[in-house]
């Protein structure tokens, strides 16, 4: 699923800057934001650093319910302790296809009820009881660690079809005449043993699956 982040009212603009960098780090590029009481000036790309194509790339809606129309489910971020974790909403994200808009209040008070209720989830970070308000751009950031963490863990995730793959290269080179192995059974069940535990990654498994087939040719 493909990630927006919609940024309603924003009061200053130092943290338009703030977000659009939060999101470059990870890898993120459409940025939302409703109707703004600032604009994005010098002090936003200064604050955005290195991301300021997220800034000139970004759209501009006069309402919430506009801009939701952007994206498939949207997500509203809350201080109160209710509804999803970051993590959480990352794992329900990778389920789907479309687009996810993670959505951001005002810098002071946040999204109202009525802007909650429009939107599709609730999620927030757990925090201190004691003080449990994030500024918006660190709370940001944690949503956008666990998108991103979640979208990396898919993409090195390996198939067991690809395991099974490495497991049969190996044993039909430790099973050749030429290699002599007397047990290639037991070669295969401790090579299938060390391959589990190690949590390869897909460049890994491809990569051995190659020697050991160019060995198997060029024996």
């Amino acid at each position: 699923m493909n990630t927006k982040v919609i940024f309603v009212e924003p009061q200053t603009s130092g943290n338009i800057g703030f977000m659009a960098r939060s999101m470059k780090n990870f890898r993120l590029n459409e940025l939302i934001i409703v109707n703004p009481s600032c604009e994005i000036d010098g002090d936003s790309k200064a604050r955005a650093m290195h991301a300021e194509d997220v800034l000139k790339n970004s759209k501009v809606f006069g309402s919430l319910e506009d801009a939701l129309k952007e994206v498939d489910i949207s997500v509203a971020t809350t201080s109160n302790p209710k509804g999803l974790t970051p993590e959480k909403v990352a794992e329900k994200s990778s389920e789907r296809k479309g687009d996810i808009g993670l959505v951001f209040g005002r810098e002071d008070i946040g999204l109202t009820n009525d802007e909650i209720r429009e939107c599709d989830l609730v999620s927030y970070v757990p925090a201190s009881e004691e003080y449990g308000t994030l500024n918006v751009s660190h709370a940001a950031v944690i949503f956008f660690y666990e998108m991103f963490r979640k979208e990396t863990e898919e993409k090195e995730r390996v198939r067991r079809s690809d395991k099974e793959g490495l497991i049969n290269s190996f044993r039909s080179l430790a099973a050749s005449e030429e290699i002599g192995f007397r047990n290639p059974d037991n070669a295969t069940k401790m090579f299938r043993d060390v391959v589990s535990r190690a949590f390869v990654t897909p460049r890994e498994v491809r990569t051995m699956k190659g020697v050991f087939e160019n060995a198997k040719k060029n024996l």
